[in-house]
């Protein structure tokens, strides 16, 4: 899973550093393309594929449908590190996310997200924002399921059996 934020820098040719612990995930390299937030999306082969299959059961016959094509698929490369751990971000990516210098990688789950410093610090508030939080932690289902397989909403915080 990726998780945490690093901070990095992107060179003039468009090379990324990826941390190790981040590449450790991404073994065969993956699949770069845009974001929905004028960031990047880093996803591992296997993550883009399952993607790739949902998307395709979308109707080509729906204008909004094939405008999601279009934004994920026209801009995705194959990404591959090299013996450094760099990845080369091609020169239209880089323009739509805005990346020159500072970068910030973020982990978003089953992706690594790529922003531009600027913009990831502009979307600071917006994370923030505690109302839109707990609005879309409302929509998950955060019960715990207890040691002992019940499912009352009680968290199952490691403490020893007593039985």
């Amino acid at each position: 899973m990726f998780i945490g934020e690093w901070y990095h820098t992107i060179d003039s040719k468009g090379r990324l550093t990826v941390p190790s612990r981040l590449r450790d995930l991404l073994p065969d390299g993956g699949y770069l393309t845009r974001g929905f937030d004028r960031n990047l999306l880093l996803y591992r082969r296997k993550d883009f594929e399952r993607l790739t299959t949902r998307v395709q059961q979308l109707t080509s016959t729906k204008p909004e449908n094939r405008q999601l094509f279009r934004h994920l698929f026209s801009g995705a490369v194959t990404a591959q590190f090299d013996k450094i751990g760099r990845v080369v971000v091609p020169n239209y990516l880089r323009d739509y996310a805005r990346l020159t210098g500072e970068v910030t990688l973020a982990g978003a789950g089953n992706y690594l997200e790529i922003w531009s410093a600027a913009e990831w610090s502009a979307s600071a508030e917006q994370r923030a924002n505690s109302e839109m939080n707990s609005q879309q932690f409302a929509l998950i289902d955060l019960a715990f399921t207890t040691a002992g397989g019940a499912d009352d909403g009680t968290p199952d915080l490691g403490a020893p059996s007593r039985a």
